[in-house]
């Protein structure tokens, strides 16, 4: 009945019965109905014009025809104002806080919010309240032992944190300008004066003056990465003051000997590294030598590229000065961890005799071993390899492990690598041997031998 109605109106429309013809018009009307839709009348133009069809009944079947459309938009829009009453409106003025991804997820929060609010328990909780209680999978294993307890936020570790904190407020950078900060004039205080003592009266292993000496140039090294540039700049800087200090301080240990040119020339030889076992081919030596560099790149690679006072330390840093630097390297003789340091004054001794004599190993495991006889080219380059090594890498490793070990956060990480690291540095010792010297122009030396290289 419905469709032959609309056919029917649409045929009049067509016609210009109503909206076409010249007698008749629909206009909407300014009254409204409960539904906030425009009510449609049928106004005739001319009551007098004639027409198939009579006014009452073509104005029946239309305002059946609409009233029937109001009634379904109607009850649309109660449905969809009954779902909206169920979350708040945003506000048209401001933006959504949350991005586009985070709003499906919003919306079921909150229908979930809506039906925990009117779903309570008897102790007038949510369904969002009870889940915080409900205790996780690990905290139900952990119940099972005596004397658990939730984990609370707070440090791992509380007495490292709190001894780190108090350290920091001394070591720690408070000063916006470099030259107000106490570590470098105190650090050059104790580290120069250590210094002069030596130059003057001669170096001695005297614990206490070694403990000040290596204090002071651990907190000017300190010093010089919290006001460098950049971390990197900062280690470089460290780097090469610890080169300069290397290279004088092994010319001030060998003055004596150095100075000394009565000393005998064919005495034994002693030697503790491989730089030095004359007995090993030079392309032994080579492997050696980059084999023990890439290693202490790796070491220092470390550091340029984690360090950083951030996540820093000062509890490990003063336990790596005191256990490392103060009882396993220094003042410890030949059972130091990092080994002995190189003796130049050795190889300078064998480089000025070794065209005039031949070598012979003592202690060998053959009845009678060969004699040697090296070239002045192989004695200098197995020195420089070996002072690289042994006197200047040793010399940079000795007072950058306390930042290596600072960077830290678990204190096992602490235990392993004070062990760890100390192979870089001997990795060429041996267990040691000697050399008996021998005139070449002694029958027994045999002259007639070749230069090895």
């Amino acid at each position: 009945m419905l469709h032959l109605l609309i056919i029917f109106f649409a045929g009049d429309v067509a016609e210009g019965h109503f909206l076409a013809s010249p007698h008749s018009h629909f206009r909407p009307s300014n009254h409204t109905a409960h539904d906030n839709q425009p009510v449609v009348e049928f106004m005739a133009a001319d009551p007098s014009a004639k027409s198939e069809q009579k006014p009452e009944e073509v104005l029946e079947e239309v305002l059946h025809v609409v009233s029937g459309k109001s009634v379904m938009r109607q009850e649309t829009q109660e449905r969809v104002a009954n779902n909206d009453d169920r979350k708040p409106k945003p506000d048209k003025g401001t933006a959504p806080d949350k991005s586009p991804d985070e709003m499906p997820a919003e919306r079921s929060n909150e229908k979930l919010d809506a039906n925990s609010n009117k779903l309570q328990t008897q102790d007038g909780k949510t369904h969002r309240e009870r889940a915080k209680d409900t205790p996780t999978e690990g905290e139900k294993r952990g119940r099972r032992y005596e004397g658990f307890t939730k984990p609370q936020k707070q440090p791992k570790y509380p007495v490292i944190a709190k001894i780190h904190e108090g350290l920091d407020i001394v070591f720690g950078r408070y000063s916006e300008h470099w030259y107000y900060d106490w570590k470098l004039w105190v650090g050059l205080t104790l580290w120069l004066s250590v210094w002069g003592k030596w130059i003057k009266y001669g170096y001695g292993e005297n614990y206490m003056q070694r403990a000040l000496f290596a204090f002071g140039l651990n907190i000017v090294i300190l010093h010089l990465l919290q006001y460098a540039s950049s971390i990197k700049m900062g280690v470089y800087i460290a780097c090469t003051l610890l080169t300069a200090q290397s290279l004088f301080q092994s010319l001030l240990w060998s003055y004596a000997e150095l100075a000394d040119d009565s000393q005998d020339t064919l005495q034994d030889f002693d030697y503790d590294t491989m730089y030095l076992d004359l007995s090993m081919p030079m392309e032994q030596m080579v492997v050696l030598f980059v084999a023990q560099c890439s290693i202490w790149w790796f070491y220092m690679t470390s550091i340029l590229n984690n360090f950083h006072f951030v996540h820093a330390n000062y509890m490990f840093w003063l336990a790596a000065y005191l256990t490392m630097q103060m009882t396993m390297i220094f003042n410890r003789g030949d059972d130091s961890v990092l080994g002995n340091p190189f003796p130049v004054h050795d190889v300078y001794r064998l480089m000025k005799s070794c065209e005039k004599v031949t070598l012979t190993l003592k202690d060998s495991d053959k009845l009678q071993s060969e004699p040697i006889k090296i070239s002045k080219a192989s004695v200098i380059t197995r020195g420089l390899m070996g002072f690289f090594c042994n006197a200047i890498l040793r010399e940079i490793m000795t007072y950058t492990i306390p930042l290596m070990l600072m960077g830290f956060k678990e204190p096992m990480d602490f235990v392993v690598y004070c062990v760890g690291v100390n192979f870089i540095c001997t990795i060429d010792d041996t267990s040691g041997g000697a050399f008996s010297m021998q005139a070449a122009t002694d029958p027994e030396a045999g002259t007639s031998m070749e230069a090895i290289s």
